[in-house]
């Protein structure tokens, strides 16, 4: 997977949006957009870009907070845990021995 993206076959995410994406798939509740912002320390309009791009890959979905209407939660996606589980196995496979 990691050879494929260097080769630029698939859309390259940049460092921020991975950091997004990891944030939102070690939760095991969805995070607000206010959480992951103050986790990561970037604002709510990078953090809202940044989920755009990534919703646009279908790698996870704004809802609306169940338990506060005026937040929005980031869901997980199956196509989203797809690509975290493939990205963590493709680095998995860099340390393996020779």
């Amino acid at each position: 997977m990691l050879a494929a993206q260097a080769r630029g076959q698939g859309r390259d995410l940049t460092l921020r949006q991975l950091a997004l994406l990891a944030a939102v798939y070690q939760c095991e509740q969805p995070p607000t957009v206010r959480a992951l912002a103050a986790e990561l320390g970037l604002s709510k309009p990078v953090i809202s870009r940044a989920i755009d791009a990534l919703e646009g890959l279908e790698l996870c979905r704004r809802l609306p907070d169940p338990n506060d209407r005026r937040s929005v939660v980031v869901q997980k996606t199956v196509r989203g845990s797809v690509f975290v589980d493939r990205l963590v196995g493709s680095f998995r496979g860099l340390n393996a021995p020779a």
